[in-house]
């Protein structure tokens, strides 16, 4: 979503706008099903952060896809070209960050490298920060913001971890209902003053203990 948001690829916002499961659609609505999803989500992912051809039909036999290495091949190059607008944007991030030692995320925080790293090292870490780094501003400003609304409500609840894109509370279990669609809103409400063309969207439950879905 970040990066659909970040580079205005029009066909990537659009199968986040579509009704449905976003590998799904870009599965059967734009490759008619001739790749299916779960080599769509792999190969996606993957050329995201820069992997080359080879990398990503390591990737797809490691997760268990059974596939030969031409129609890996193919789905990456059909990705690739239908995602050029996405893909473009990662690989100019990584070059500048390459030739710079540096670069800003969208939010304007700043990212060093040695000059002793690898060019390609320096790039893939770059396409990586693009993405990963405008999330974890998401993440912190929404928990600055249930935090502080713990306090000016009293809510009888702690903020006991952050794990990647999840905010984890201990909570009065009379108050935790409710409390939940609180958090639930200020991450969505959060997350879409960064997206703005896409939809956010945040899962959250209550249980006895916190389990990784």
């Amino acid at each position: 979503r970040i990066l659909a948001a970040l580079s205005c690829d029009k066909k990537m916002i659009e199968m986040f706008n579509a009704v449905g499961d976003f590998y799904e659609n870009i599965s059967k609505n734009l490759l008619n099903s001739s790749i299916p999803r779960n080599v769509v989500k792999v190969c996606l992912l993957e050329q995201i952060y820069l992997a080359g051809p080879q990398l990503v039909y390591d990737k797809l036999i490691a997760s268990g896809i059974n596939i030969s290495s031409d129609d890996a091949y193919k789905a990456y190059n059909t990705l690739n070209n239908l995602f050029s607008c996405a893909m473009n944007y990662v690989r100019e991030a990584g070059k500048e960050a390459a030739k710079n030692r540096l670069m800003y995320n969208a939010n304007g925080r700043r990212r060093f490298w040695s000059p002793s790293e690898e060019d390609h090292v320096v790039k893939r870490s770059a396409a990586n920060n693009t993405v990963q780094s405008v999330c974890a501003d998401i993440m912190k400003l929404s928990m600055s913001r249930i935090h502080q609304y713990i306090i000016d409500n009293k809510i009888d609840s702690t903020i006991v971890n952050f794990i990647y894109d999840e905010i984890v509370t201990h909570t009065r279990e009379s108050q935790s209902e409710s409390f939940v669609r609180v958090k639930r809103d200020i991450m969505v409400n959060t997350a879409q003053e960064f997206l703005k063309v896409i939809p956010a969207k945040v899962s959250g439950k209550t249980a006895k203990y916190w389990v990784k879905d």
